[in-house]
């Protein structure tokens, strides 16, 4: 009678663990289902998503037309992603156009990509320094604010024998605005030869009231300025000095009479197009020509996302490295490196009188 009522416990005992690992297997073949529902696309779902983003569209126009680095990689990217149809998201289309170029990119709307900040003075050491700061917008009205404000502000430190320009931290943005409100110290004339993907030479030029040509056929206004030739000038840059600066920076270098002091620039020389597309409007940014600049910098003239070297290299950065690595501002300068700027405005200020 005592083993009978044994058996019975062990068995009641056993249908119930067997009950819960049955109830465990079907919730978890349940949830697999589900996550399969949710991630999996029919091929055509799947087309009609990497079509709303662009995908197909801007990597078909960045193998036909872009400057890409990795060609190896890129096209392996291609055939597993049948030209961007399978790609499910921007940040896997910012991924692949990265791999053919990294001076390429998409982002979901313009708002991640804006930058709307105004040039400034600052005083250090005695000397007036004009910030020349990141810019990216797409309002008319900003970008005309821009570039007068940048004029405006060169006019107001031209009474310096030197005019100094802090390019530091400057990422990027819009390089026709940069140029634009530097006008005055910028001869007219041939900017920069840029060279699209099949070896053609495009040169941009620079007019009273225009930057016209290159691989994109520019045809961009600037507000007219008088030109302030004979002022020498010191350009500041850095490693975080990038992309339109870069760009900005070799068309100041036409002018004999300017200097760059600083650090090594981050290397994104090349020309860039940002377009929307796909239903959702992506921005995205191909890169689609080197340049090549119309004086040596650095002993170089032909540049694909290399660094500019500085004429003068300092022992200090412009921009503490305690700031650390997210900060972005342009000042204050490095205390050290305001004296090394110093030893340079008096030499060149000398060398004036």
């Amino acid at each position: 009678m005592v083993e009978q009522n044994q058996r019975q416990a062990l068995l009641a005992m056993f249908s119930k663990v067997l009950s819960v690992m049955l109830l465990v297997l079907t919730v978890v073949l349940l949830t697999g289902c589900k996550a399969a529902e949710t991630t999996s696309h029919s091929p055509d779902s799947q087309a009609e998503v990497a079509n709303s983003i662009g995908a197909p569209q801007a990597i078909k126009k960045m193998d036909a037309h872009g400057i890409i680095e990795n060609k190896a990689q890129w096209q392996e990217l291609i055939r597993k992603t049948d030209y961007g149809a399978k790609i499910k998201t921007v940040r896997e289309l910012n991924q692949m156009l990265y791999v053919g170029n990294p001076h390429s990119n998409a982002v979901k709307s313009v708002q991640e990509i804006e930058n709307i900040q105004f040039p400034t003075i600052t005083k250090v050491s005695g000397i007036k320094v004009v910030n020349v700061p990141a810019f990216y917008s797409i309002h008319a009205d900003k970008r005309k604010k821009y570039q007068q404000d940048l004029q405006q502000t060169v006019d107001q430190v031209s009474e310096q024998p030197v005019i100094v320009l802090n390019f530091a931290n400057n990422i990027g943005g819009i390089d026709i605005d940069m140029i634009g409100g530097l006008a005055a110290l910028i001869p007219n004339g041939s900017l920069w030869q840029e060279i699209d993907n099949q070896g053609k030479s495009w040169s941009v030029k620079l007019t009273n009231d225009q930057i016209t040509g290159g691989v994109l056929d520019l045809k961009e206004s600037v507000v007219p300025v008088n030109k302030r030739l004979d002022k020498k000038v010191l350009v500041i840059m850095d490693k975080r000095t990038a992309s339109a600066a870069e760009v900005a920076i070799i068309a100041l270098k036409r002018n004999p009479l300017v200097k760059i002091i600083g650090r090594e620039s981050t290397g994104r020389t090349s020309i860039n197009k940002s377009q929307f597309i796909g239903r959702k409007k992506t921005v995205v940014t191909l890169t689609l020509g080197t340049i090549e600049s119309e004086v040596p910098i650095g002993g170089k003239k032909s540049f694909n996302n290399q660094p500019l070297i500085p004429d003068v290299t300092t022992l200090y950065q412009p921009i503490s490295p305690a700031h650390g690595a997210d900060y972005q501002k342009q000042e204050p300068l490095d205390e050290d490196f305001v004296q090394e700027l110093k030893q340079q405005f008096l030499e060149l200020s000398d060398a004036t009188e």
